[in-house]
């Protein structure tokens, strides 16, 4: 019987450790493990304005309302309104590897979609610290 005891408690002391040293098929030992590594970061304007200049693949994303891009946005920007019902279903159909550059009227909405945005899966998120409005100081050109 204790002998039984013995291996049982062995078990039970080293599976755990078996289990979490083993690596997934892509190298990675967990699931979180990658949503951990991605990437949010909120940039100043001139420091989103150069990544937007040097990003050979990504998308600029609005997360302002429609009426609110209309008057003017980020040239090559997409329109996605936070407050919208389908946010989640619409950034969803984006791609999630790609770099994205997102961006409000002062950064909260623009925030808050960063982080909802790493819940959904994106890597690599990066938002503009004063929105549109800052942009639109520094002379940065708009559409719209």
């Amino acid at each position: 019987m204790a002998k039984i005891n013995v291996a049982l408690l062995s078990m039970i002391v080293w599976f755990p450790l078996l289990i979490s040293c083993g690596e997934s098929p892509k190298g990675s030992n967990h699931a979180s493990e990658s949503s951990a590594q991605a990437i949010m970061k909120n940039l100043s304007v001139d420091e989103f304005k150069g990544a937007m200049d040097t990003l050979k693949k990504g998308i600029v994303l609005d997360v302002r309302t429609p009426g609110e891009y209309k008057s003017g946005h980020v040239p090559g920007a997409v329109n996605i309104d936070w407050n919208g019902s389908a946010f989640n279903d619409e950034v969803s159909k984006l791609d999630k590897s790609q770099t994205v550059l997102i961006y409000c009227l002062s950064g909260g909405r623009s925030s808050a979609a960063m982080q909802r945005m790493k819940s959904l899966g994106f890597t690599e998120v990066y938002n503009m610290r004063g929105g549109i409005s800052a942009w639109k100081s520094k002379g940065y050109p708009t559409e719209g």
